[in-house]
């Protein structure tokens, strides 16, 4: 049986570095190292890893790597000249380029030519995306917002501290003890108006405060009055951003920065990607759009790590030693036949 020697591997010192490529070898170790989602990613572009230098953060949910759970939303969609995201967005950098052409024709060529690499290919993948937010279907991602309880015999020393009670003036020990855990109860109570909200709600807040500053004020007003009874959900944070005056945030090179600030956002809070339940809905036959996309079902996902290290090619080595690496083949050097 063929396998596999990384590149690190010297033949007498490291022979147990020898791995069983084999498919159902390979895909047991996919499933170890928690790539277990199978997805698609239509291109014309050559493509050995992912680089979210070259992410456009206009996209839907900013710069991560957009996967689908569909094949053919990945052919008709993504993998070809004529699929409706690169004639989108074809068109959208020829209008910007319109100005330097002067004629938009040689804009629509000029655009062509940057974003079409002359590959029309659907990349079949794995994903690991470990802690996803689920976002556009029935599994919404709730963020909490809680306030830190507080435990009344936290504040017992402080009660016995300043107390007036007597305990000569109780029949008995135990109702002095129930009489001061109630004062040691009220100091709680004081003190819990000081606390600061807790939950994934907050770090989200707080990464958008980071992020924009004072231009964060009118969004996060919104979210904690509507989260006072504990929390929203993912798809209510993400449109409350959307229509704030984080509508108009701009980043340093001019573009919009939105959904890139959303993005970040979940990713400062822990998140490892999104998994968006709702194309059918948002771009599919579900829209009511009159141009919506083919090939987009009912159960399509769209699955969006943020990290190309979440990726790998279904053929890939899956070596754990590489389990940070971007490369999709994960550093496949040589095979040999079954013998060094």
């Amino acid at each position: 049986m063929p396998a596999l020697i990384t590149k690190e591997f010297n033949p007498i010192k490291d022979s147990n570095q020898l791995l069983p490529m084999d498919e159902a070898a390979r895909m047991k170790r996919a499933e170890e190292m928690g790539f277990n989602r199978d997805v698609y990613h239509g291109t014309t572009q050559e493509i050995e890893e992912f680089n979210l230098d070259l992410a456009n953060p206009e996209s839907d949910l900013g710069s991560g790597i957009y996967t689908t759970s569909t094949f053919d939303d990945a052919n008709l969609n993504y993998s070809n000249i004529d699929g409706q995201d690169l004639t989108q967005k074809i068109e959208l950098r020829a209008e910007q380029l319109e100005e330097t052409y002067g004629d938009m024709d040689k804009a629509r060529e000029a655009a062509k030519a940057e974003l079409y690499g002359g590959v029309d290919e659907v990349l079949k993948l794995k994903a690991r995306v470990q802690n996803p937010a689920y976002v556009g279907g029935d599994k919404k991602t709730f963020l909490e917002l809680n306030q830190r309880e507080f435990d009344a015999e936290d504040y017992l020393d402080e009660a016995k501290n300043t107390t007036s009670l007597d305990v000569n003036d109780f029949n008995n020990t135990a109702d002095y003890d129930a009489a001061l855990l109630d004062e040691a109860n009220e100091l709680g109570i004081e003190d819990s108006y000081n606390f600061e909200p807790e939950g994934k709600l907050v770090d989200l807040m707080e990464s958008i405060r980071r992020q924009a500053g004072s231009d964060a004020d009118d969004a996060i007003s919104t979210i904690y009055n509507e989260a006072v009874d504990g929390g929203i959900d993912a798809d209510r944070f993400i449109e409350i951003v959307k229509e704030s005056d984080l509508a108009y945030y701009e980043m340093i090179d001019g573009k919009n920065g939105t959904n890139e600030l959303i993005r970040q956002a979940f990713q400062d809070a822990g998140y490892d990607g999104f998994i968006d339940q709702g194309p059918y809905n948002k771009w599919g036959g579900g829209s009511g759009r009159k141009e919506f996309m083919e090939g987009i079902n009912e159960d399509t996902e769209h699955i969006i790590p943020f990290n190309p290290n979440q990726l790998r090619s279904k053929d890939a080595v899956f070596d754990p030693s590489k389990i940070d690496s971007a490369d999709l083949m994960s550093s496949l050097v040589k095979i040999l036949n079954g013998y060094v």
